[in-house]
């Protein structure tokens, strides 16, 4: 049990039922122990018939009695199906309330949380505000650090924390104005408020506001405020204000919990440019980004088709002692696939083919978007190196690999490895349509000049012509 003293100020006036039933003493005595036997053979029903008798009578069980008549509502939450939940929970929270309206001082601390905590399994915010909104009403001022945190949970978990900004003003107002200071937010309500007024509102004004209850309850902010406060300016592009920020953090943790922020802000508006920019200027103060924040600026830049900046945040990121690169390779060779850009594929794979922390392992579709690439930029020696790394890969060789292989040799005059390629073909008893190489074959002899080659490079000659025999050409 708790063991903290209650704190009632002098209630205001409130309107009684009309006309009451009183209870004798020997009904109120009998309903007691009924209550007492329903409660220990868990039959609720009955216990809350009993609980609505003393209502109708506007009055009160015995306080232990009716503290654990409050809990046993509130602890049934845990079992049985979505109705009955909801159901018990109604129950207690309209029993607290009415005791919180007819005399705080029976309602146990304990039994207050108890409900609260049932309120936070069922993602039940509007009760649980309503009830501290009711505790306020009623004047019952129980110590801001009991509650507060509970009910911050309540609503993030529910998705309604702008929902507790209203709670937030009048516990500062109450801590100040009546001079009540175990009323008064902590840090982490302050940033859960400004959290709600920065990422969900977008609320300049009301985030000024938090700052400003801040500085007269007391309460200084953290790097946590600082980047909630630099996410908002970032979204409305308040640069100048984010400069006064970062002048503000003493160049605490290098001004990392600023910049991360204002980087997602930049994310969420698909701001690639200016993110980028703003990575290489962090990154030459000597501060380094978390792996998360590398990998949501890459997603966002290949989402937004910003293929430069993507690759520029990779170099970075590969610049770090960061160990694991392998989850934003993937996302820019699969964006680069479905964009059909493979003259980027080629050369970030050439970029990033040598480093360990990529464990690049090239699929089929990896190698038909690299041949395109190399082929596109006339860089058909590469396709040469490329078909040795396939060799010794575990990847399987296909019709349509094959053919694209062949397609890229031809063009560059590389007939040895076209017949590598060919032989591989029979080895594994893939059909390869000769003719279709012909044309390709011709073309590629107009840019040779035979004459010389036979002179000084008989070795090649002969893959020409092993190939030219091939396709069905005479010599």
């Amino acid at each position: 049990m708790l063991r903290r003293t209650l704190t009632l100020l002098p209630p205001r006036r409130r309107p009684f039922s009309s006309s009451p039933k009183t209870l004798t003493q020997l009904q109120r005595s009998s309903f007691e122990s009924s209550l007492h036997n329903s409660l220990t053979a868990h039959d609720t029903d009955q216990a809350w018939k009993l609980f609505r008798s003393f209502a109708a009578a506007s009055s009160l069980p015995d306080k232990p009695l009716l503290n654990s008549l409050i809990t046993h509502l509130s602890s049934s939450l845990h079992g049985g199906g979505d109705t009955p939940l909801r159901h018990r929970l109604k129950r207690a929270f309209v029993s607290a309330a009415y005791v919180i309206e007819k005399d705080p001082t029976f309602l146990e601390f304990d039994t207050l949380l108890t409900l609260l905590q049932s309120m936070k399994l069922a993602k039940a915010a509007s009760p649980a505000l309503t009830l501290v909104e009711c505790m306020f009403k009623n004047r019952f001022f129980v110590p801001f650090d009991l509650w507060g945190g509970l009910v911050i949970d309540i609503c993030r978990e529910s998705g309604t924390l702008a929902s507790f900004l209203k709670v937030f003003k009048e516990s500062c107002r109450l801590s100040t104005d009546e001079k009540l200071g175990y009323m008064k937010p902590d840090l982490a309500a302050c940033n859960a408020s400004l959290e709600a007024c920065c990422l969900q509102m977008e609320s300049l004004t009301d985030a000024e506001s938090v700052i400003e209850s801040m500085s007269v309850i007391g309460v200084k902010p953290d790097e946590s405020t600082f980047g909630f406060l630099a996410y908002l300016y970032a979204r409305k592009g308040l640069k100048e204000k984010i400069k006064e920020l970062e002048s503000l953090m003493d160049g605490r943790s290098g001004g990392i919990g600023v910049y991360v922020p204002i980087l997602k802000a930049y994310c969420k508006e698909n701001r690639t440019a200016e993110a980028t920019q703003l990575v290489t200027e962090i990154s030459s103060t000597g501060v380094q980004l978390d792996v998360e924040t590398y990998q949501a600026l890459i997603e966002a830049s290949m989402t937004k088709q910003d293929f430069v900046s993507a690759l520029t945040l990779f170099r970075d990121m590969r610049e770090t002692r960061v160990t694991d690169l392998k989850g934003s390779y993937l996302t820019i060779m699969t964006g680069l696939l479905e964009n059909q850009r493979p003259e980027l594929m080629a050369a970030f794979v050439e970029e990033v083919l040598e480093d360990p922390r990529v464990e690049y392992e090239p699929n089929h579709q990896t190698y038909l978007s690299l041949i395109n690439g190399y082929v596109s930029c006339e860089r058909y020696f590469e396709v040469v190196v490329l078909w040795k790394e396939f060799k010794e890969g575990k990847a399987k060789l296909d019709h349509a690999l094959a053919d694209a292989f062949l397609n890229s040799l031809v063009k560059g005059g590389f007939f040895g490895t076209a017949m590598q390629v060919v032989e591989k073909c029979k080895e594994m008893k893939i059909f390869v349509d000769k003719w279709r190489y012909k044309a390709a074959f011709m073309e590629a002899l107009k840019k040779l000049r035979l004459p010389k080659l036979r002179k000084r490079k008989m070795k090649k000659v002969e893959f020409l012509d092993a190939f030219r025999n091939w396709v069905g050409l005479t010599t």
